[in-house]
């Protein structure tokens, strides 16, 4: 397979879902996936901040009804942190299709340096442990997360725990017994 941008080679990275581009460096998901691959609702609300990736115009979306800005020529996503979270741990509970293979991270994708869209500050490289495994960039400073193509699939199919952690569970319970309440 070779890259959408430069047509070198691809190379296998983080599972089947990503791919790295062993010329031009640039991360990618198969092509032959859907625009679907990560289930982005685009609303289309222009937000004024270019691209962390490709400098293109993010545009307004919804990721499980959660709000996010979305990159429609990368196809990437930015996410609140907790809102990242949260959504990763939902998706990983409720999927029961099979769990995809996870493979060591390509080391250009942890030497990549993306400014963030909000502060423009370098925005922090690394791998997410948390329920999957996915190589990520977020801004502490304003609490941001970028994912590329493919990685909230990425990390919702890969193996690992599959349950809300206990204090979230214990919030959705409560909530649902005060909306029967009212």
């Amino acid at each position: 397979m070779n890259c959408q941008n430069c047509a070198a080679p691809l190379t296998q990275s983080a599972g089947p879902l990503r791919m790295v581009c062993t010329f031009c460096h640039t991360v990618q998901t198969s092509p032959d996936l859907t625009e679907l691959v990560d289930r982005v609702r685009v609303i289309g609300e222009r937000q004024g901040v270019p691209c962390p990736t490709c400098d293109g115009d993010l545009v307004s979306a919804l990721v499980d009804a959660v709000r996010a800005c979305y990159c429609h020529q990368c196809h990437g996503v930015l996410l609140f942190g907790p809102e990242f979270r949260r959504v990763v741990e939902a998706r990983r509970a409720a999927y029961s299709g099979p769990e995809l293979a996870v493979a060591p991270a390509h080391p250009i994708e942890l030497n990549r340096q993306l400014r963030c869209p909000s502060c423009t500050a370098t925005m922090e490289v690394h791998p997410y442990y948390g329920a999957g495994r996915a190589v990520i960039d977020s801004c502490a400073a304003c609490q941001l997360v970028w994912v590329d193509r493919g990685e909230l699939t990425s990390l919702e199919q890969s193996p690992g725990r599959r349950s809300l952690p206990i204090l979230e569970t214990i919030h959705l319970v409560a909530d649902a017994e005060v909306s029967q309440m009212l």
